[in-house]
């Protein structure tokens, strides 16, 4: 791949653009929990277990494949979509972040080289990727296709936000209809819930800075009250509950809304 030239002005730039957002975070530990992806949804449901299916980070970072990447509100789609970016620009890739959800029907076609004009680069990008997209969105679907025909040689990686029911198998298959009406080919992968050694690296992170209780005390609260709550094992829901902790370890929260409101009293930005 061509080199970047400026790569310390990506990062000015990416630093500035989410200044406002990490502001959030200031009192908020710095924890980083590898996402875990697979080839199949099904594994949400056992979390444990049926690693075999697991694609690594670097999967989605060396191929040439496009990828479409599927998972619920608050997996941590956009957080994955970043994490990549700086990945990509650290080895010396031109990535271009592209939000759905930003762009208008009419500027899409020109939203690439508008973004790499704002980067102050003068390459073509290796990889585009789409965020908040959403295949049950004909104004989406629109927008995707436009932004196929537009780079048609360039790979992208499409973050694909489902809902509940996309764990149904007759979901999932009503969605891939709709992938194979778009003139590029994609290998669908899945953003899961994380196993128990993935919550237990969270807790411990996140306690080694605000030592709310043992960490093995710690980790069997958080996991009993997602499976009490009913909660995904996702780390914005791992983090509400220690969030929660720091305040009321020693309540026991008998319902999801009572949590949802501590959690919201203590002002924390969504994942």
């Amino acid at each position: 791949a061509e080199k970047i030239i400026n790569k310390e002005v990506l990062r000015k730039i990416f630093k500035k653009r989410f200044n406002d957002t990490l502001k959030g975070f200031d009192e908020q530990p710095t924890v980083w929990i590898e996402p875990i992806i697979s080839r199949t949804s099904e594994i949400s449901q056992n979390p444990d277990e049926n690693f075999s299916q697991r694609v690594l980070l670097e999967e989605l970072l060396l191929s040439e494949k496009s990828f479409i990447v599927h998972a619920p509100s608050q997996f941590g789609l956009t957080t994955l979509a970043h994490h990549l970016i700086l990945e990509a620009w650290e080895h010396d890739e031109l990535w271009i972040y592209i939000d759905n959800s930003e762009c208008k029907l009419h500027t899409i076609k020109n939203s690439v080289k508008n973004e790499i004009n704002s980067l102050d680069q003068n390459i073509e990008p290796a990889c585009i990727v789409f965020d908040s997209f959403n295949f049950k969105d004909k104004v989406s679907v629109k927008k995707f296709k436009i932004l196929i025909e537009s780079n048609p040689e360039t790979k992208i990686i499409v973050l694909n936000t489902t809902d509940e029911s996309f764990y149904l198998q007759e979901a999932q298959e009503e969605e891939n209809e709709e992938v194979l009406e778009i003139d590029k080919q994609f290998e669908n992968v899945h953003l899961i819930a994380l196993p128990r050694n993935q919550i237990r690296n969270l807790v411990t992170q996140y306690n080694i800075e605000k030592r709310i209780a043992e960490d093995d005390i710690l980790l069997s609260k958080v996991t009993s009250d997602l499976e009490s709550l009913n909660m995904h094992r996702t780390p914005y829901n791992v983090i509400t509950l220690l969030k929660v902790s720091e305040k009321y370890f020693d309540d026991s929260p008998v319902n999801r809304t009572r949590v949802i409101e501590k959690f919201q009293n203590d002002s924390m930005l969504s994942y």
